[in-house]
């Protein structure tokens, strides 16, 4: 059995606390379709593909980079050009937002009700969940999960001394409920167990049925999951009443492991729905997960060992629900140099796919894949089409993109955006690139603009109404900057820095006025 040390503690001076109302939740036209009717949807998330009018502010903050398309946009009215400019923003020295554990994950907002606090949820490699007050960053409530696995005990990998929860957790906001999964160390924290927890936002306390352990339930055919060499880093997504967790590998690549998404409905948590790659190693693993446009998921696998048999390596693949994979070449794309990429370890998977949306164009429904190798790949996301057909591949980055990008429209473009060292850059140059999706028939991409955030964390971008007055936010070497979404320049530059944050994982998330940045042991929250 689990090694359980499972406390709750409510600490009911925070409880007390009520944020004022901020304006309705958002209401988004996504980077795919609809996400206002998706089980994750809401606050921010517009993508590319807002074509209903201005969105609400953002109040709300479930899922990873906003909401299921993994858009990265966030709304606030107040959040002009000119007033970042003239009076930035800064620091909210009167939120705490302290406690202990190094953090990977995205921290959620969730918009509470009957006069309890708004929460900031933050989770940790150490297995603690921990709900801040919004407003003064007090612990309103934490939970600890069994304990993590130590480092030492592992076969490899690059987290430590504890490696717990790495993968940002989705927040199902009808059921009050947060969803995610945990490496847990049994035996003395010895034998690796990866299980998926579901946990009341009321309190922290684990919901019947939870949790789920991919040992004993994950099964795709004859392959079985193994967690000992299966790493988790990719963000959970929720749709349909079901919640999906990508696997990869570890850092190093030690054992044999497979690329897995798992499938569990959150009303029968014991039926559980797996699907593996044929080929070993494949891992899917980068830090934004699967992309949703309401009926569809879609995820990008690693490369698999020596580049010698296909079995959905070095693809982006389409999921039906379940999840569902077909091996058609209308649900996978895989470049054509794909051996290669395979024996250089230049994987397509070093980003999540990003939907966006081009009325008028064909095809309109579009994906967007970041690659290892510096290339982004524009693909037709109703017939991905199989090998080697792309509707483009522009070389855009001179080093690996690792990362999660963000998509936003303006009234002059619409825009792909990616942390990694750009190449010939339109304007500017550095380690922050955007490039732009142009209509046609096909559309085509080219690059925007070119600037430097000072480090390697994933970018996301707030507008005033889902398309004016664009600004792309970055963490990158601790120091929050803002840059115009149009032309790249720069905006904003903190005066202080940030301690524990980490490379690609580290993200800001903006929910009702306020930006908010997850760090090892402490939240960071910044206001106008």
């Amino acid at each position: 059995m689990t090694t359980t040390r499972f406390m709750t503690t409510l600490l009911a001076g925070a409880a007390a606390l009520a944020l004022a109302a901020a304006g309705p939740s958002c209401v988004c036209g996504g980077g795919g379709d609809n996400d206002a009717g998706q089980d994750g949807g809401g606050g921010g998330d517009g993508g590319g593909g807002n074509d209903g009018g201005p969105l609400g502010a953002t109040t709300q903050v479930l899922e990873y980079h906003g909401g299921p398309s993994r858009s990265g946009l966030y709304v606030d009215p107040g959040m002009t050009r000119a007033a970042v400019m003239d009076g930035g923003v800064h620091r909210d020295p009167a939120f705490t937002g302290t406690f202990t554990g190094a953090v990977y994950a995205q921290p959620l907002y969730f918009e509470n009700s009957g006069g309890r606090p708004d929460l900031v949820i933050v989770a940790t490699e150490t297995n603690n969940v921990i709900a801040l007050d919004a407003v003064n960053g007090g612990v309103v409530w934490q939970r600890a999960l069994p304990l993590p696995m130590l480092a030492a005990n592992m076969p490899c990998g690059n987290i430590g001394p504890n490696h717990g929860i790495t993968g940002t957790p989705v927040i199902d906001a009808a059921n009050r409920a947060i969803y995610l999964s945990a490496l847990v160390g049994m035996n003395g924290q010895t034998q690796a167990h990866h299980q998926v927890f579901g946990l009341s936002l009321d309190d922290g306390a684990t919901l019947p049925g939870w949790p789920v352990d991919m040992n004993a339930t994950a099964r795709s055919g004859a392959t079985t999951f193994n967690s000992t060499p299966q790493g988790e880093r990719s963000a959970l997504s929720l749709m349909g009443g079901t919640v999906y967790i990508p696997y990869g590998g570890l850092a190093g690549d030690c054992g044999t492991y497979h690329g897995w998404v798992v499938g569990i409905p959150t009303s029968n948590p014991a039926s559980v729905t797996a699907w593996a790659t044929r080929a070993n190693l494949s891992g899917i693993w980068a830090v934004g997960g699967l992309a949703s446009d309401g009926t569809s998921l879609y995820g990008a696998t690693g490369n698999a060992p020596n580049g010698s048999t296909f079995g959905d390596q070095e693809s982006v693949l389409r999921f039906a629900a379940g999840p569902a994979y077909s091996q058609a070449n209308a649900d996978h794309f895989t470049p054509s140099n794909w051996q290669t990429m395979d024996t250089n370890d230049i994987d397509i998977s070093g980003s999540g796919p990003l939907l966006v949306d081009m009325p008028g164009s064909v095809p309109s429904a579009l994906v967007l894949q970041f690659g290892k190798d510096g290339f982004a790949y524009l693909l037709n996301r109703s017939s991905l089409g199989g090998t080697g057909t792309e509707l483009q591949a522009l070389r855009v980055a001179s080093t690996n993109i690792i990362q999660a990008g963000v998509v936003y429209r303006t009234p002059l473009a619409t825009y792909v955006g990616a942390a990694a060292t750009g190449t010939n850059c339109a304007a500017g140059s550095g380690d922050l690139l955007v490039i732009k999706v142009n209509p046609g028939s096909p559309p085509t991409i080219a690059s925007a603009w070119c600037a430097n955030q000072g480090g390697r964390s994933s970018p996301m971008v707030t507008t005033t109404d889902g398309t004016n007055e664009s600004m792309v936010w970055t963490v990158g070497g601790g120091r929050l900057r803002a840059f115009n979404g149009d032309t790249g320049q720069q905006l904003f530059s903190a005066t202080d820095t940030m301690g524990g944050l980490h490379n690609y994982n580290s993200t800001a998330i903006l929910a009702k006025g306020r930006l908010y940045i997850a760090g090892d042991n402490r939240v960071y929250s910044y206001i106008r």
